[in-house]
């Protein structure tokens, strides 16, 4: 049960910051809430220090995805807001709620399967008006690439780097 409220948690918190553009220090509020949850209520699958090194490479990987997506030119700057940022450190628990389980698949099934939840996300969150789109083609290109092989990498770096064996 406790895995279905994180998940609707999850949910509801990407809609709130993607469509309703939060105040940026109560989103925070509500990732460290989400995550500390997380945390606690699985302790005996991690390791500290681990679980907050991992929560900040996420972050920085989300600002510098991000903040291409503005260089590159294929996003508004403007119509980007702080808060999307917060949603990286957060789909980290969503490895736990099941995206381990692909951990077994072969790398290009986890591309396809990464390539295509990134895809979806990002297209929902234009769909909410998250942000605005300059160049749509290059923008989703650059998702799915991304998104491919970041999904890789960080399901081999969960699996092997957080999990007690």
């Amino acid at each position: 049960m406790q895995v279905f409220f994180k998940f609707l948690f999850l949910q509801c918190f990407w809609y709130l910051v993607v469509a309703q553009k939060l105040n940026l220090n109560f989103s925070f509020t509500l990732m460290v809430l989400m995550l500390t949850w997380h945390y606690f209520s699985l302790i005996h699958k991690f390791q500290f220090k681990s679980y907050i090194i991992h929560i900040l490479i996420f972050l920085v990987t989300g600002l510098l995805f991000d903040g291409g997506l503005i260089f590159f030119g294929l996003i508004n700057e403007k119509s980007y807001h702080l808060d999307l940022l917060l949603l990286w450190p957060a789909f980290y628990i969503y490895y736990d709620l099941g995206l381990l389980r692909f951990e077994a698949y072969k790398k290009h099934s986890q591309f396809f399967i990464g390539a295509t939840g990134g895809l979806f996300s990002y297209f929902m969150g234009v769909r909410m008006e998250g942000f605005e789109l300059i160049n749509p083609i290059l923008f989703y290109f650059y998702v799915c690439i991304f998104w491919g092989g970041f999904f890789i990498v960080s399901l081999s770096l969960v699996k092997k780097s957080i999990y007690k064996s």
